[in-house]
């Protein structure tokens, strides 16, 4: 007769916790799988208030730790257990796929793996007068829990879910690209990051918000005691020109054309952008959504077969895949920041954009070279030709002659003597001007100055 024997298979609960915070990259795909959450029990339950609020705390701790807040107006966590078991997918919604996003967001932030808190208020711990408080740290298959006394809830009389985490702040240093990391401008702060979660925020979730399928809110908490508030609004392009379609069979809606540029950046205001709808490179091509949120964009040789390239920057396809089975869906990674490769739905979506949506090129025209002296001949004809310069003033009454070239400090140099670059006399009035092709610096002045002073001593 045959002896089994058996091998302790049970991982430690602290190795599989720090392996599976390695899975994102930064801070803003932690918030984003955890407000998939918040919004899965709102859109799941159907609740009558439909709100997620995130809050950013800035601490002065030597880490320069974030501790982030997010509370939702669901019906709570049905099943803790579940919620919390590896690889059990939630059935609120399409966006609880995988099973392993709440326990990977949290070890992301808190890699520690001792500085997380979950308060929960079901409508039987609401009935009860009580809520269910899970913290740190995470165990495997034992996960310790209390029942206390509703007082001890912090959050609004509106919210169910509210959950906790400290969050180190190199996680919210990988949200500035490496290369512009390194420039001494650019501000990089509480303020800043804070502003870059809201704008992903407003990209990410922009069809739920714009249809106002959920209320978000961006809460800051600073140091100094002051606190801000943000309503989260919708980052969309601006068209110039677009088409629409669908694929009923691929349950999907498809936006497709070109697009202008989005202004430069003004925090907290998602009608500007950083990265998101610039006409350039890294954010044109497809833009692929599951229900509204967003799984992947940018991608364009993955569908097309060929490079992107300058004369598609302004191409932009957006296609939403809207079903709450997930039988139609391509399958995403477990991190929700792209789908797996070789999907067989995300196959055939790809076969049916390159039949049915093909970009359109725009022809890139190369700016002119104009030589510095060939503007300053310019300006002296305009000014000749009685035309008024760009800030509105007029330097030309009749009678105006403007000289290019003119030489001053006569009297004392006789010959190889400074030029002014427009020299404008209307027999009242001279002006000297000091022409250059892009800024004007410190030296420009002085220099300006000095050719006055040598008029003056000339005349």
């Amino acid at each position: 007769m045959e002896n089994k024997n058996y091998l302790n298979t049970q991982p430690d609960s602290n190795d599989i916790w720090k392996e599976l915070g390695g899975n994102y990259e930064n801070a803003e795909q932690s918030i984003n799988e955890l407000v998939d959450n918040a919004i899965s029990n709102i859109l799941g339950n159907n609740t009558e208030l439909k709100k997620v609020q995130i809050t950013l705390e800035e601490t002065n701790d030597v880490d320069q730790a974030i501790i982030i807040s997010i509370e939702d107006s669901g019906l709570g966590i049905k099943d803790a257990g579940e919620a919390l078991t590896l690889g059990k997918a939630g059935s609120d919604s399409v966006l609880n796929e995988h099973g392993f996003g709440l326990i990977q967001a949290l070890s992301a932030a808190n890699k520690e793996n001792d500085a997380w808190e979950i308060f929960n208020r079901s409508p039987e711990n609401k009935a009860n007068h009580e809520i269910m408080h899970i913290k740190a740290p995470y165990v495997m298959g034992k996960q310790s829990y209390t029942m206390e006394s509703e007082s001890r809830w912090s959050g609004h009389e509106w919210g169910s879910t509210l959950l906790i985490v400290r969050c180190n702040f190199k996680l919210f240093e990988n949200l500035i690209p490496a290369e512009n990391a390194v420039r001494p401008s650019l501000r990089f702060d509480f303020h800043s990051v804070a502003d870059r979660i809201y704008e992903d925020l407003g990209f990410t979730y922009a069809s739920l918000l714009e249809d106002n399928k959920v209320e978000m809110n961006l809460v800051l908490r600073y140091f100094n005691g002051k606190t801000e508030e943000h309503t989260v609004t919708a980052v969309t392009p601006l068209w110039s020109k677009k088409d629409e379609t669908e694929n009923k069979k691929l349950h999907l809606k498809c936006t497709y054309g070109q697009i202008a540029t989005l202004p430069d950046r003004v925090p907290f205001n998602n009608q500007t952008s950083s990265r998101y709808y610039k006409g350039n490179i890294t954010s044109s091509g497809a833009e692929i959504r599951i229900n509204g949120r967003v799984m992947e964009y940018n991608k364009f040789e993955e569908i097309y077969g060929k490079k992107n390239h300058p004369m598609y920057n302004s191409v932009l396809i957006q296609v939403d895949i809207v079903s709450d089975s997930r039988e139609y869906l391509p399958a995403t990674r477990t991190t929700k920041n792209g789908f797996r490769v070789g999907d067989e739905h995300l196959t055939d979506i790809y076969k049916w954009l390159r039949k049915t949506v093909v970009p359109t090129k725009k022809s890139i025209i190369k700016p002119i070279k104009i030589s510095e002296i060939e503007k300053k001949k310019k300006l002296a004809r305009l000014i000749q030709n009685g035309y008024d310069i760009e800030r509105g003033f007029t330097l030309n009454p009749a009678g105006e002659v403007a000289v290019r070239e003119y030489p001053v400090f006569k009297q004392i140099l006789k010959k190889e003597c400074p030029r002014v670059d427009i020299f404008v006399d209307d027999q009242e009035t001279k002006s000297i001007i000091e022409a250059k092709k892009e800024t004007a610096s410190i030296i420009d002045i002085y220099q300006l100055l000095m050719y006055c002073d040598g008029y003056c001593l000339d005349n």
